[in-house]
């Protein structure tokens, strides 16, 4: 469990922790591919992301991570008001818009194929989801650019998975 008090693996570049100074330069290797590509390794047949801003896909992952034969794993965004900065108030709407920015996609890995579960024609303005919370206050128009390009190449990185995985054969032809 991350809860947002303390800096792990998880935390998002940028973002000011109670245990680390918010970053100045996003990190080598970032991008990180989506959670799921951790259960592909390891031979977890399903695995998913989930917001609490998007409860009826919430919902939809559980019941399926419960009818799967084997383990399963739900990375699942939920807001911590205490150690992001926000109100309690924020957390179904935080939720939805951090899907929205493309921060967080909605995926799931399903026995071997990699599934978008909330496709986006194009993205909110990350400054509706990073105004909303403190631990990003410290970041300029220069950061927020950084890590739409960040964000962006994360989505080329998934669609691509998610069609190497729907049809196999396309990335052997080529």
């Amino acid at each position: 469990m991350n809860t947002g008090v303390q800096k792990s693996g998880a935390t998002p570049w940028g973002a000011r922790t109670s245990t680390s100074a918010a970053a100045s330069v996003p990190p080598s290797g970032y991008p990180r591919r989506t959670c799921c590509a951790l259960p592909q390794q390891h031979g977890i047949p399903y695995a998913a992301t989930a917001s609490v801003g998007h409860p009826a896909d919430f919902i939809r992952k559980i019941q399926k991570a419960a009818a799967t034969e084997g383990p399963a794993f739900l990375h699942v965004y939920a807001p911590c008001p205490t150690g992001w900065g926000c109100g309690s108030d924020s957390t179904i709407r935080l939720g939805k818009s951090v899907v929205d920015t493309g921060l967080w996609p909605l995926v799931e890995w399903d026995h071997g194929t990699v599934r978008i579960t909330r496709s986006l024609a194009k993205f909110d303005p990350l400054q509706t989801y990073l105004s909303e919370q403190t631990r990003f206050r410290n970041l300029n128009e220069v950061d927020i650019q950084a890590m739409a390009l960040a964000r962006d190449e994360s989505w080329r990185q998934l669609l691509a998975w998610e069609r190497e995985t729907q049809n196999p054969c396309a990335t052997e032809i080529m």
